[in-house]
Order: structure tokens, then C-alpha cells, then sequence
């Protein structure tokens, strides 16, 4: 069973990596299975080169070869990736080596989880050095505790997860910087994080709060 905080973030993954809209209340696999033909891509300026909704093949033969023991995949088996196979990758390397389920509030567990998502553990570094603790990329209880305490209401984990995403924005501009050809992705980068930020707003709501935000959108 899913928690609410990794379906946001499922649902987040599907419209930036799929290009489609999770409608409220939709299956995640069917939005999944909508997004499939958007979801594939080898832009010649990636260095990930072929990817299937943000998993590129470098992660998929690894995931394939070494963890599922399994025969080298081929350009078609990436294209073909089935949701369960894909929601496994999402939740076996990029969110359970986070303890994203147990940081604190939902707007900072997104923030971290989507850098992560892009750029593994330099996302975790540069989470740690905010939070003042050892940037090892390792989140253990000593990164956990740091972010719980310094994160004791909701504004002010607001705070940190736009904190944590400007700097994420910064990185990205560093990159285009060193690596001009990269200038082709750097506006959707930035829309991303414009979206990202705005989703803080919609998370960690209380029931009163939710549902007036229900009533906005319908």
C-alpha cells in the first residue's frame, strides 16, 4: 500500500518524466499507462541517453543485470517498462534510501526525494550540509533527527524544502554553465521547480485545509 506522501510524489514523477496530468482520483498505473507513449526519450545533449519516464538505461541495466539478475535489457525492454518494474526502481534506489517515508513533513520529503531522483546522492550532500550534519549521502539517524528538529512546524519545513530546491536551482544553472549543450533542458529544469514549489503549498494540509482545496479545484 501506498502512502499518500510517495503517491504525490509518484503522481509529481508522471507529469514531469510522462508529460501528463494525474487526474484526482485516477489509478497511478493507468495515469502510468497514459503517459507511456510520452514518457520515452534520447535527446542527442543527455548524458543519460535513452530514458523511459526519467529511468535511463545505464539504472535499468543495472536494475535488470545485477539486482534482478536478469539478461542485459535491450533499448526496446526500457521502452517497454511496466509500471510495477518502474514503481520498484522509484521506490528500491531513489526513495526508501532516503527514509522518505519517516523525514519529516511532506513538502521537504518531496523536495529531497526529486533531486535525488536527478541527481542521486549529491542531493543528499547538499540536504545534509542545510541540516549541519556529516554530507556522507547517506540518510541515517543522525541526517533524520537534524531534520526533525529543525523542522518543528510546517512553515518553517516550507522554508527549508525551497531552501533546499533554490539551491537545487543553482546547481542546475552551474551545470548548464559548464556544460552548455545541458542549455537545451534548462528551462524545463526551471519550470519543474516552479511546480515543485508550487505543490509545497498543496502539501501537509490539515483536513479543514484539504478540503477547502478540493473545493478550489473543482
Amino acid at each position: 500500500m501506498f502512502t499518500q506522501r510517495y503517491l504525490a510524489f509518484l503522481r509529481f514523477l508522471i507529469r514531469w518524466e510522462g508529460a501528463t496530468n494525474v487526474a484526482p482520483g485516477e489509478d497511478i498505473e493507468d495515469a502510468y499507462q497514459r503517459a507511456m507513449p510520452f514518457a520515452f526519450c534520447n535527446h542527442p545533449n543527455d548524458s543519460g541517453a535513452s530514458t523511459m519516464m526519467g529511468v535511463t538505461m545505464r539504472v535499468f541495466n543495472v536494475w535488470r543485470t545485477a539486482i534482478c539478475q536478469k539478461p542485459r535489457p535491450t533499448a526496446d525492454d526500457l521502452r517497454a517498462m511496466t509500471f510495477t518494474e518502474w514503481e520498484t526502481i522509484v521506490s528500491y534506489l531513489y526513495w526508501q534510501p532516503l527514509r522518505a517515508d519517516v523525514l519529516p513533513f511532506d513538502c521537504y520529503a518531496l523536495a529531497l526525494a526529486d533531486w535525488h531522483w536527478h541527481s542521486g546522492t549529491t542531493a543528499i550532500r547538499h540536504a545534509q550540509r542545510l541540516l549541519g550534519v556529516e554530507a556522507d549521502g547517506i540518510v541515517g539517524r543522525k541526517t533524520v533527527n537534524a531534520a526533525k528538529r529543525l523542522m518543528g512546524t510546517r512553515e518553517r519545513a516550507r522554508q527549508m524544502a525551497t531552501q533546499l530546491t533554490e539551491q537545487r536551482r543553482t546547481f542546475l544553472a552551474n551545470v548548464v554553465k559548464n556544460k552548455p549543450l545541458r542549455a537545451a533542458f534548462a528551462k524545463g529544469w526551471d519550470n519543474r521547480l516552479d511546480a515543485l514549489l508550487a505543490l509545497f503549498e498543496q502539501l501537509d494540509l490539515n483536513d479543514e485545509e484539504r478540503a477547502a482545496l478540493r473545493k478550489r479545484q473543482r
